[in-house]
């Protein structure tokens, strides 16, 4: 029985499992992929407008209608010069 028990265990220790080429290549295929991802990432970030939280009372209210512009409800003046006619 003890013979039986010892070939045993040399069939399982000669049966070790490691990742190898094919695990080396998955795991750089997910980092090359990462890169990217990460450098368009940081670039996002860098573009945002930080804006202080305690400082919310300070920043007007964007979505109160405001007046309208004068410039846009006003006529043209009659006397302003014309353009010649061609």
């Amino acid at each position: 029985m003890t013979a039986s028990v010892l070939l045993a265990t040399a069939e399982q220790s000669s049966l070790e499992v490691s990742p190898g080429v094919l695990g080396f290549l998955v795991t750089l295929a997910v980092v090359l992929a990462c890169i990217p991802l990460f450098r368009s990432m940081t670039s996002k970030i860098r573009g945002v407008q930080h804006r202080d939280p305690g400082a919310a009372d300070q920043v007007p209210d964007q979505s109160a209608p405001r007046p309208p512009d004068d410039a846009a409800h006003r006529r043209p003046d009659e006397s302003a010069p014309r353009p010649p006619d061609a």
